[in-house]
């Protein structure tokens, strides 16, 4: 990824779970966020974000990138990740537009699908 000039790490723990976020300023001008819990990441923060846990299994890049597009919403970046092959993995997908709960839904009731999350950075 490459060499960072900062990097700051949050923990934030409820009753229910824990997660670790990290980022880095690569450069003057290169914020990323590098690791989401378990998985080394790249993500530009900006824009809407869609994050999506799941089974490591294939097609469900393919299922999503589907919907999405049905939506008629462009996908601008994608980064993927998995700790170990053919368990669980991790993608967060930068979008033009933000998606609406119709296709939320659709997405978390899609096999292999663990859970969906939108932000808006």
């Amino acid at each position: 990824m490459g060499d960072y000039r900062s990097m700051i790490t949050l923990t934030l723990k409820t009753a229910k779970a824990v997660t670790t976020t990290a980022g880095a300023l690569f450069g003057l001008r290169a914020p990323r966020i590098v690791r989401i819990n378990d998985f080394a990441v790249d993500v530009v923060p900006e824009g809407h974000l869609l994050m999506l846990y799941n089974y490591d299994k294939p097609g469900v890049i393919g299922n999503v990138g589907t919907a999405i597009g049905a939506a008629n919403i462009n996908i601008a970046r994608m980064h993927w990740s998995r700790v170990k092959a053919k368990q669980r993995a991790m993608v967060v997908f930068s979008t033009d537009t933000p998606l609406d709960e119709e296709i939320l839904k659709k997405m978390k009731e899609t096999t292999n699908v663990i859970s969906v999350y939108q932000l808006e950075m």
